[in-house]
């Protein structure tokens, strides 16, 4: 026998030895082929994400309950959604003012209230959340605080209150929760200290939620999306550090439908991770740890293709790091003490690295070898090269301002 046939039936087995694993511990909720008539209740439903979701809803024949903050934008996003309804089926849309960061017993009240106008929730979309970008240096520990408070409570909140309607649900197919998180909730970059940790716990959360829910026919799902095109996320770019701008402005930029429309098709299909596109992808399944399974094919691609994930994320980890590192030399004052902007156009970055070493004069002979690792960096060559730490950038802005070591 050819080690090639050897070799092919090695594989075959393997994959009919993942369908039977499959087979045996998948945990597979039962499909939702309408949701006419559900009652589906979003956080944050008046903008970006959270409006796509609110109007996929409606499309799909749900009633529906939008939470904001402003009222004038709830008046007018519920006359919108209405206005898409089907009135022959009798659609019934409504908005409440509230505040996801407030006391629970407030979130609490508003939601019982939507239950005994519309009726028991049967999918609650845990979507309000916002970010707050920058180093843990350059942000005060209430923006933490508030982070944490409006990415991560606000869904516990919302969950809690709503824990009655959804483990008493009267639909077969059981009820759901959604949490949408984000590709910044599967690996933390630089400028996300305070958003990354709340999204990291919205997966933890979900994970022992749905292990609790289980056998109340609760099913659990959280989506990934990536940078999506929203108000939102055009108010934190302007106030994004450079560095992250580097790092995460290659990424596709999402519509908002787009990404309703994905979730959605999890909620209905009852899948646990909600992803998207290649890189949403390489994420969920390199970051799945211990997460349920729900189809074969999630089993079978994680089996196969965590390690060379794991090899591609290196790769990206040491590029990102490089371009932290590039960022740091640039920003240095001059003689004068003005501080150095970085633009996101790399050639200029360079250029300001190669001035601001090339002018300064009188620096410690400790720090020449520093400096002329600056310039080479500035040329191209990577820190790795020429062993620079981050202590020794630090030695190297230091040297270019006039300290000393």
């Amino acid at each position: 026998m050819s080690w090639s046939l050897i070799l092919m039936t090695i594989c075959i087995l393997f994959t009919l030895s993942l369908f039977a694993l499959c087979w045996i511990f998948k945990d597979q909720p039962p499909k939702i082929h309408s949701l006419r008539g559900w009652h589906v209740f979003i956080t944050g439903g008046t903008k970006g994400i959270g409006l796509a979701l609110a109007r996929e809803a409606v499309r799909q024949g749900a009633h529906v309950t939008v939470l904001a903050r402003q009222q004038q934008l709830i008046d007018t996003v519920v006359f919108e959604l209405s206005e898409l309804a089907d009135n022959s089926q009798k659609q019934i849309v409504k908005g409440y003012q509230c505040d996801m960061t407030s006391d629970y017993d407030k979130i609490a009240q508003v939601v019982h209230k939507a239950e005994q106008d519309v009726g028991p929730i049967d999918v609650l979309i845990n979507n309000v959340g916002g970010a707050m970008q920058g180093t843990i240096e350059e942000m005060g520990i209430e923006v933490f605080q508030q982070q944490m408070s409006l990415n991560y409570l606000s869904a516990v909140s919302a969950t809690k209150a709503a824990l009655h309607s959804l483990k008493n649900s009267r639909r077969v197919e059981g009820s759901r929760i959604v949490f949408v998180s984000s590709q910044a909730g599967q690996v933390g970059l630089y400028g996300y200290t305070a958003y990354s940790p709340c999204k990291f716990a919205l997966r933890g959360f979900a994970e022992a939620l749905q292990m609790e829910l289980r056998s109340h026919n609760v099913w659990v799902t959280v989506a990934y999306p990536p940078n999506t095109n929203t108000e939102g996320f055009v108010e934190e770019w302007k106030n994004t550090p450079v560095a992250t701008k580097l790092i995460t402005g290659g990424d596709e930029v999402m519509e908002p439908t787009v990404v309703a429309k994905g979730i959605f098709r999890s909620i209905t299909r009852g899948k646990f991770q909600c992803l998207f596109g290649m890189s949403g992808q390489m994420l969920g399944n390199l970051c799945c740890g211990m997460t349920p399974i729900r189809s074969a094919a999630e089993l079978i691609h994680q089996a196969f293709f965590i390690g060379i994930y794991r090899i591609i994320s290196l790769y990206y980890l040491k590029h990102f790091n490089s371009i932290v590192l590039q960022t740091m030399l640039v920003k240095v004052k001059t003689l004068t003490g003005k501080e150095v902007e970085l633009d996101i156009d790399a050639s200029d970055l360079v250029e300001r690295i190669k001035e601001k070493i090339e002018e300064k004069e009188g620096i410690p002979p400790a720090q020449q070898r520093l400096i002329h690792a600056g310039k080479q960096m500035s040329e191209g060559k990577t820190a790795a090269e020429y062993k620079i730490t981050g202590g020794a950038v630090l030695h190297l802005v230091l040297a270019l301002r006039g300290g000393s070591s």
